[in-house]
C-alpha cells in the first residue's frame, strides 16, 4: 500500500481573502518549512495578487519570497506589482529577486547581458552554455527566425 501526500490547495475566497485547506493523509508528515511557504501566500498584499491574477504557476517558494519583498518598502511592493505578469507565468523565487532588485535600481532592461528581453521586462530567450534557449511563453515561428539567422551569418561572414 502506498502513501499518498499530503493535499493543499491554495484560491480565492468568497470574501475576498484567500482559502488555504490542508488534507492530510494520516500516514504522511507535512513538513513544516513547507507549511510555512504555502502560508505565505496569505500573508502577501491583496494588491499584489490582484495584479497577479491567476496564481495557478505561483509556487510556495515563489510566494515565501513575494512575501518577504514585500515588507522591505512600498516601492518593493510596487515593484512586484510591476513584474506581476512574470510571477503570473511563473517565475521562480531567484529571478523574481533578480527582477525586483533590477526595478529598483533602475536597471530594468537588462538585468544580465545573457538574457534577451524587452524594455518591459518580457524575457523571450536566455544564453546558457553557449546554447540560445527560447522562454517557454515565446511565441516563435521556427523557420522564420531560421531565415532571419541565416542572412545574419551571411552578413557578418562574408
Amino acid at each position: 500500500m502506498g502513501l499518498s501526500p499530503a493535499s493543499l490547495s491554495v484560491r480565492p475566497s468568497k470574501n475576498s481573502s484567500l482559502k488555504i485547506t490542508l488534507s492530510p493523509n494520516p500516514d504522511t508528515t507535512l513538513n513544516p518549512y513547507l507549511a510555512d511557504n504555502f502560508l505565505c501566500f496569505a500573508k502577501v498584499n491583496k494588491s499584489i495578487w490582484d495584479a497577479v491574477g491567476n496564481m495557478s504557476k505561483v509556487s510556495a517558494k515563489s510566494a515565501e519570497t513575494i512575501y518577504h519583498i514585500s515588507k522591505k518598502s512600498e516601492q518593493h511592493k510596487e515593484a512586484l506589482i510591476d513584474i506581476a505578469e512574470e510571477i503570473k507565468k511563473g517565475a521562480g523565487s531567484k529571478r523574481i529577486e533578480k527582477l525586483v532588485h533590477n526595478i529598483i535600481l533602475g536597471e530594468k532592461q537588462n538585468y544580465n547581458d545573457d538574457t534577451i528581453q524587452s524594455p518591459d521586462g518580457t524575457v523571450f530567450a536566455n544564453w546558457k552554455n553557449d546554447k540560445l534557449q527560447f522562454s517557454k511563453n515565446a511565441n516563435i515561428d521556427k523557420k522564420e527566425i531560421s531565415q532571419y539567422l541565416l542572412k545574419f551569418f551571411i552578413s557578418n561572414n562574408t
